[in-house]
């Protein structure tokens, strides 16, 4: 797109929204929301609800000062909590406060897309499988407030699901589409768009794996296991190709393994490492990023099918220090 100049790059209300959704199109080169055929932007206040900070008087004073885009930390399993029909009343509570305060606010709420606990302990082989001596998290006295009660699985905790759980990725795949259904049924036109969100603060980086100066391992569970051999199989196709790849005279498709905690500190100059040396690390990392990164786009297009209109649906990428930084692998450890 292509477009003559203007001044009008306001955030449209949610009335507009409401008929037209939002996209993202080229505009004049760069990456733009479009509501219909008119670009805008504006500046986002994101906030954490949490009753012992004053995000709404912050929240107010934002609206005030002319800000029209709001985010705020969702954790989805407040929304299925128990077994059973999904309840979004608490969130409505939210919901409600917010375009009290705000009233042409456009949500665009960053979603955690963790279990819930009695899922977590149904599917025990689902979740994330870590090797080596680890910690538990203690949960932070704030998360005795009702939307606060998963906050230790949104950013350290270690039991979450596995990125290679297909179940997983059907259950949590249902309920945001059941969010996003009932926020554009009770709220139409103020959800224009929806953060996808996992890993430490929603980041896709590795649950479990920062805390007390330790940086940890990926995942060993039996999904990301069977996800990973499958992976080499259809890129190497024969033990001999896999064995040349990783220099291992040993290797085999149906045991390889990830990488242990020498292979994953070795490096040959300095902070670098040989490719040569360590094709097995390389792969891991490469399935990894994959898995990832094939979650992600379930969700979306779980969250953008179950809108009336168009949608905003992405995610932070989760990075890649883990491959192109030696100095960052260096400090890591194995955990459980």
């Amino acid at each position: 797109m292509t477009i003559e100049a203007t001044n009008d790059f306001t955030v449209p209300s949610p009335d507009v929204i409401r008929t037209t959704g939002v996209h993202i199109e080229l505009v004049d080169g760069v990456q733009s929301m479009v509501a219909g055929d008119r670009p805008f932007f504006g500046i986002m206040y994101v906030f954490n609800p949490r009753t012992d900070l004053p995000y709404m008087k912050a929240l107010r004073s934002m609206y005030e000062q002319g800000v029209r885009i709001f985010s705020y930390m969702l954790p989805l399993a407040l929304a299925w909590d128990q077994p059973g029909p999904y309840d979004f009343s608490l969130l409505d509570e939210l919901h409600d406060d917010i375009l009290q305060a705000a009233p042409q606010a456009l949500i665009i709420p960053r979603i955690f897309m963790s279990t819930p606990h009695w899922w977590d302990d149904q599917n025990p082989d689902e979740l994330i499988g870590f090797r080596g001596p680890g910690h538990q998290i203690k949960p932070a006295p704030y998360e005795s407030q009702p939307l606060c009660s998963y906050d230790s699985k949104l950013s350290l905790e270690r039991k979450n699901a596995s990125l290679a759980s297909k179940k997983w990725r059907k259950d949590a795949s249902e309920v945001v589409a059941a969010f996003v259904k009932h926020t554009w049924e009770k709220y139409p036109g103020y959800f224009p768009g929806y953060q996808i969100a996992y890993g430490s603060a929603g980041e896709w980086l590795p649950y479990g794996t920062y805390f007390e100066d330790r940086y940890g391992s990926y995942d060993f569970s039996k999904p990301m296991l069977r996800s990973f051999r499958s992976f080499l199989k259809s890129k190497y196709h024969t033990d001999d190709a896999l064995r040349q790849a990783w220099n291992n005279a040993n290797a085999q498709l149906d045991t390889a393994e990830p990488p242990d905690l020498i292979q994953i500190h070795h490096t040959d100059v300095g902070v670098f490492k040989d490719p040569r040396n360590c094709g097995q690390y390389i792969d891991w990392i490469e399935h990894y990023a994959n898995q990832r990164h094939e979650a992600i786009l379930v969700f979306c297009k779980a969250a953008k099918q179950a809108a009336p209109v168009d949608v905003l649906c992405g995610a932070f990428a989760g990075y890649h220090l883990q491959m192109g930084c030696s100095a960052y692998i260096s400090q890591m450890v194995e955990i459980k």
